[in-house]
């Protein structure tokens, strides 16, 4: 789907600025050394790029005028004539996903919940305590992974200033916006993974006290869940 390709644009975007942000002096020290880069590289990248694109181009242009954003419509119906009827509103949405109850206990319990589509590739509750020890580590490449998630976070709830990007002429056509929520779960993901390289190349007793304890309130936060589920949007079940 073209709207794919689209947000990984978007997610290079945002970690290109925040690149810029944690990087400022690295980054221009590399873009000056392009000038050291022969033309015929440029050219034949270009060239690659131009063709791997074109297909992306000409769905646009063909469709421009049918393109409508899904998640900003309901009770989407095909007619006989293959004609597409729907309704546009607005629909209930969570101020950030990051803060959604069952967001939050999906990711610690590997629970699934079929009503958000965002949880079908959960990462689980292992990365949690490796999360916390990178970002408790305090380097700029963990805080420059973590703002490009928070920025696609902010895009893929419409939150400015991040939405801005929907008035783009090719972003603007993005649909299930939503999905930008699996850029924020492959962010965790990596964080974590520096986070479990912290722990296993440094014998740091800071380091071990702080995965104690985020285990440890994980283990009791599951448990809360488990004994008071009736207090939450639906009960969990044998599956969960």
């Amino acid at each position: 789907y073209s709207y794919i390709f689209a947000m990984g644009l978007a997610y290079l975007l945002f970690l290109f600025l925040s690149t810029l942000i944690f990087f400022y002096k690295q980054l221009v020290e590399k873009l000056r050394m392009l000038k050291t880069i022969p033309t015929f590289h440029f050219i034949a990248f270009g060239t690659i790029f131009i063709i791997f694109i074109l297909p992306q181009i000409f769905m646009f242009i063909t469709y421009e005028t049918k393109l409508i954003s899904l998640h900003k419509v309901s009770d989407i119906v095909v007619s006989d004539d293959y004609k597409l009827m729907y309704q546009v509103g607005k629909f209930p949405r969570a101020v950030l996903e990051l803060i959604s109850p069952r967001w939050w206990i999906t990711l610690f319990t590997k629970s699934y919940v079929p009503a958000y589509h965002i949880l079908e590739l959960c990462v689980g509750p292992i990365p949690f305590p490796f999360l916390v020890i990178a970002l408790f580590s305090l380097r700029r490449s963990v805080w420059c992974i973590a703002v490009s998630g928070i920025l696609i976070g902010l895009l893929a709830n419409q939150l400015f200033p991040c939405k801005l990007l929907y008035y783009l002429p090719v972003i603007r056509y993005v649909r299930n916006g939503t999905f930008f929520g699996q850029f924020i779960l492959f962010t965790l993901v990596v964080l974590s993974g520096i986070g479990f390289n912290l722990v296993t190349k440094n014998n740091s007793k800071h380091y071990r006290k702080a995965f104690n304890i985020t285990a440890t309130f994980l283990l009791f936060l599951s448990l809360f869940m488990l004994l008071f589920s009736g207090y939450f949007y639906y009960e969990f079940n044998n599956y969960n």
